[in-house]
Parts: C-alpha cells; structure tokens; sequence
C-alpha cells in the first residue's frame, strides 16, 4: 500500500513538473532596454518632426524644417515606425509596471496608427484648416509658420541664434510649399481634393498670412532691446527683404489652390 502511494506520488510530481516545464516562458523583461527604446524613439521624431520638438520644448532643432510633402520623406516615416513596431515585439507588457506598461501600449498604437495611415493617399492634400500629415502638434503648416514667426508661441526670439534659427525654418518652408502646390495638383487630377466648404476655410487662413503686417515680419520688430544692436547689424537688415521674397509670396501661390 504504502509503496503504490509513493509510486502514485512520484507520478503526480512528474506530471507536474513536466507541465511546467513545458508551460510558455514570459519574455524576460530589460527594463533599461526598454527605457532606451523610448529615448531613441523620441530623437528620431524630433528629427522627423523638428516643428513637434520645437513644442515640446527641445530648441536643438528650432533651425531645422522637414519637407513632409516628398516621396523620400513618406518612406522615411514609413519605415521609421515599422521599425519600432517591430521591436515591441521583444518586450511583454504584461510583466511590466503599470508606467512602462502604459508606454509600451501608447507607442504600439502610435506605431500601427502611422503604418495604417501610410495606406492611404493623405499626402495628396498636405494641410488643411485643422492640421497637415506631417506633424503632429503644428496644425497646417501655413497657420503653424505664421503662429511661430509671431513670436509669441513656440518659436522663441530671444538671442541672435533663436532669428538664425528662424531664417533657416523659413527658407525651408518655402520649399515646403512648393512642394505641397505640387502634391495639391496631383491630388485634383486623381480626384483627391477636399470638400469646397472646407478649402474655403483654408483660403481665409492663408488670406490672412498675406497682410503687410503678417505674423513673419513681426520678430524684427519686437526684439529684446539688449540685442537690438547686435542682432539688427548681424540679421535684421538682411532679414526682411530676404521674409519678403521667401515667405509672403509663397503663401498667394497656394491660395491658387
């Protein structure tokens, strides 16, 4: 009797030891990995974003202005959340603490939202009166360029860098516009064109960009009084003709449209 319990016992003990054994590991979770994961996800939105980082707070990138409206940069962002998509999958959520836990679900929806996006032909209309697809926090991109240059929103004004900074965002905006002109043109020949009510609305915006005393030239007139001096000889004078010709008349061009 005795020996047919301890036969039984060992058995029961095998089974469940080799039940175990065969059970499904969870990933083993690096935290630090993780955490590193996150940084680097965030320096690569800034440098695809440079006008988001600007709104966050992270001024290294004040002078910097991507063309969202390019073929080259499409694929870029394309595969830039491919890539994280797919290195989510060596971490588990369910074996982390409920911040990394939460960090991890918001960046895999970021990441299948942006890959969905990718599907579609939303680059034929590159801003409209809420927001453009390119960047995240900047509204259309006509309007954020105006707000930013008024000097009293995200773009700062402070030193003789912050106006360098501002003419270099400038100048590629330009670029940007002639770009989006080109992709509004490709979308109306395709068909993918926005209701008339709301490019009326678009209109009206980019109208009101257009007055002599727009948001772009503002800056130059406001700048602290200690750095008057400095900045007008090293940047202000050479400033204004070169707002002129680069900003203002970009803005009637898409008014064409």
């Amino acid at each position: 009797m005795r020996v047919a319990i301890a036969r039984l016992l060992f058995i029961a003990v095998c089974v469940v030891s080799f039940a175990r054994c065969h059970q499904p590991k969870d990933k083993w979770y690096d935290e630090a990995a993780f955490h590193s994961l996150l940084a680097n996800y965030w320096e690569g939105m800034y440098h695809l974003k440079p006008m988001d980082a600007t709104v966050f707070g992270d001024y290294r990138f004040n002078g910097q202005f991507v063309n969202t409206c390019t073929q080259q940069y499409r694929q870029q962002l394309k595969d830039f959340y491919k890539h994280y998509q797919d290195s989510l999958k060596a971490f588990n959520p369910a074996v982390m603490g409920e911040e990394d836990a939460l960090s991890y679900k918001v960046l895999q929806y970021d990441c299948n939202m942006e890959t969905e996006r990718s599907r579609f032909d939303s680059w034929k209309i590159p801003f409209t009166q809420f927001g453009d697809a390119g960047n995240t926090l900047s509204a259309n991109m006509p309007l954020a360029m105006g707000q930013y240059g008024s000097g009293a929103s995200a773009q700062p004004f402070k030193t003789v860098k912050d106006y360098d900074d501002w003419l270099l965002r400038i100048h590629a905006y330009t670029q940007w516009c002639d770009s989006a002109i080109g992709n509004f043109r490709q979308g109306i020949a395709s068909g993918y064109v926005l209701p008339k009510a709301l490019v009326v609305k678009m209109i009206d915006i980019c109208n009101g960009l257009t007055k002599p005393k727009a948001f772009f030239t503002v800056p130059s007139k406001t700048c602290p009084r200690l750095l008057m001096l400095k900045i007008k000889n090293a940047l202000l004078l050479p400033t204004r003709p070169l707002l002129k010709m680069n900003s203002t008349p970009r803005i009637p061009n898409l008014l064409l449209f």
